[in-house]
């Protein structure tokens, strides 16, 4: 991840983050679940590796898939 930015989004339960990240590698986004023990249990994230290379487009497409995700 070097040379990128880390942007967690807390998502709160660990399973929640597990199904969230399964769902983006589905639609093609890379985004690491971080569950418990590596976090408080409540405090479960995935956390998103950003770059100057990714576009706008690549940005609406990851913010359409979670929006299709947490409606699922």
């Amino acid at each position: 991840s070097d040379g990128t930015a880390i942007i967690p989004i807390i998502l709160g339960a660990s399973d929640r983050a597990a199904t969230t990240s399964v769902g983006l590698l589905q639609a093609g986004i890379n985004a690491a679940a971080v569950g418990y023990p590596a976090v408080s249990e409540g405090d479960a994230r995935i956390r998103l590796f950003m770059s100057a290379d990714h576009t706008d487009e690549h940005i609406a497409r990851m913010m359409a898939a979670l929006r299709v995700i947490d409606a699922a």
